[in-house]
């Protein structure tokens, strides 16, 4: 039951992140409220890294 409730929760959450950054296209300070910062310091440490 927990996992399927995870699930469900999940596909809820990435369902409001997406209308979220459609929604707020134009908006880049809104639009980061509907991203996940871990995936934003991870794609930034990897720039980082690339870059030198």
């Amino acid at each position: 039951m927990r996992d399927r409730a995870y699930t469900y929760l999940k596909q809820l959450v990435d369902e409001i992140r997406t209308y979220g950054k459609y929604a707020f296209w134009n908006d880049e300070e809104k639009q980061k409220r509907y991203t996940s910062e871990y995936l934003r310091n991870s794609r930034k440490t990897k720039k980082e890294t690339i870059e030198e």
